[in-house]
């Protein structure tokens, strides 16, 4: 009998595949870049580490990558070759996946940060290295409540390192 892999869960918002692996650092998500933030720097097609999605005055929403500080990354966005994380990302590559859709609204963001916490993979700590007081920006329920600007369709989310 053929072995069969287990589908892996993963959700779809602005075009942008996401899905949450298990690492030796916890649970941590991933996104499919479309290149646009980082030319020359990252390539379409290239999967990154994320922490979640902020509403950033002046950028509207954008995706919170790893920082630069972090031991698995050369920079903002740009994995270090051979890591943990770099290997992920190269598996994920080669993997077909089947993303359930999730509307480009911001309440769709909004789902989308509650199904990274639910798994343990929002990482707030990765905003405030980005800009200390980022990590209370991350689009919630709450916050399009206290920010009504904060509703229907989404401009575009920012991937820019």
């Amino acid at each position: 009998m053929p072995h069969q892999q287990t589908p892996i869960e993963s959700w779809e918002i602005d075009r942008r595949p996401i899905v949450v692996k298990d690492t030796s650092e916890g649970p941590v998500a991933f996104y499919k870049s479309t290149g646009g933030g980082t030319p020359g720097r990252v390539v379409e097609g290239e999967w990154v580490p994320f922490g979640g999605i902020v509403f950033s005055p002046g950028l509207g929403p954008w995706f919170v990558k790893i920082p630069a500080s972090h031991p698995q990354a050369e920079s903002t966005k740009i994995l270090t070759p051979g890591s943990e994380f770099s290997q992920i990302a190269s598996d994920l590559a080669s993997m077909g996946l089947s993303p359930q859709t999730i509307d480009s609204t911001y309440e769709g963001v909004a789902e989308v940060n509650q199904k990274l916490e639910e798994r343990g993979a929002l990482k707030k700590d990765w905003a405030a290295a980005r800009s200390p007081g980022l990590e209370e920006f991350f689009i919630t329920d709450e916050l399009i409540e206290q920010l009504d600007f904060l509703r229907g369709p989404l401009p575009h989310i920012e991937e820019g390192s």
